[in-house]
């Protein structure tokens, strides 16, 4: 009993490591299922864990581009429908709930998800499928869908499949196929500021998100420059470069196993270590007593 128990604090004290913050979790749209999805290392993105196969989640030609936990570690999913976009979904499982989703403007989908843990709000990228622009920001209310916008993205020349990714300060990136760089936004003005240039032709469907605990961009991305290769890379903030980690689900770099989106697993609040602490006082504290009372 003495040792379970403490394994289960060393567990709850421990679980604010880094290697626990290196869960990734990530939508494979084009898995053998509809849809699919798995967790990976960050360190060792070849190796895919696959969930169950999922239950409730739309089908392949219903394109799942978001994929992001909110600050109570729920987790969600964001499809290209005009109305009815959003999904939870079960992290254990896979299963999805359809949630449903309203508001968009004009010919906007929701490109990506990505929570603001800042200001404490799920933001959503709406793309209206035209070349040249016109991406605009919004919040995106978890209990029904509802999308309030924001304003439209100043200079972000994307129009098409835009990766989203909020900082802990609370500023915002986005990514784009048409330009291959990465942006960054200003959280009060929506006005965009372009990075460098990736070097490198990015196409389809893809996703970006920061590590909440080494505060660290990274992107899962295709690029067609060599063939379609799925990558893993980490991206410098200031100048847009990618530093490549391995390809997703291969050995080698190459094939096409795309994720639409990626998700750090949450990192528990301090107060649980706190908690976990008090918890392992309590019960030495209560050994000790019995001891001198023997």
């Amino acid at each position: 009993m003495k040792r379970i128990l403490f394994a289960a604090i060393a567990v709850l004290l421990g679980s604010n490591s880094t290697a626990s913050a290196q869960l990734v979790y990530g939508m494979w749209n084009n898995a053998p299922g509809s849809q699919t999805v798995v967790t990976f290392s960050a360190a060792t993105p070849n190796i895919f864990t696959v969930l169950p196969v999922p239950t409730g989640l739309p089908s392949a030609t219903n394109f799942i581009n978001g994929l992001e936990f909110d600050g109570s570690g729920a987790l969600f999913a964001s499809t290209v429908s005009a109305t009815g976009y959003l999904y939870s979904i079960n992290p254990l499982t896979g299963a999805a709930t359809q949630i449903g989703g309203s508001g968009l403007s004009g010919t906007d989908t929701i490109g990506d998800l990505s929570f603001d843990r800042l200001n404490n709000r799920m933001l959503a990228v709406g793309t209206p499928g035209v070349g040249g622009g016109g991406a605009r920001l919004y919040t995106i209310n978890t209990s029904t869908g509802a999308a309030t916008i924001l304003g439209t993205i100043g200079g972000l020349t994307e129009g098409f499949a835009v990766s989203l990714a909020v900082r802990a300060d609370g500023t915002i990136f986005a990514h784009g196929v048409e330009t291959d760089r990465w942006y960054s936004i200003n959280p009060t003005t929506l006005a965009a500021t372009p990075l460098g240039l990736l070097g490198i032709d990015t196409n389809f469907g893809q996703g970006g998100t920061f590590d909440p605990v080494t505060g660290t961009l990274y992107h899962a991305m295709i690029s067609t420059t060599g063939g379609n290769l799925s990558r893993l890379a980490t991206i410098d903030t200031t100048t847009g470069l990618p530093t490549f980690i391995n390809g997703l689900g291969t050995t080698t770099p190459g094939g096409l196993n795309q994720i639409g989106d990626i998700a750090f697993a949450p990192v528990p609040e301090p107060t649980s270590f706190v908690l976990a602490g008090f918890v392992a006082s309590a019960w030495l504290v209560r050994r000790r007593s019995k001891r001198a009372t023997v």
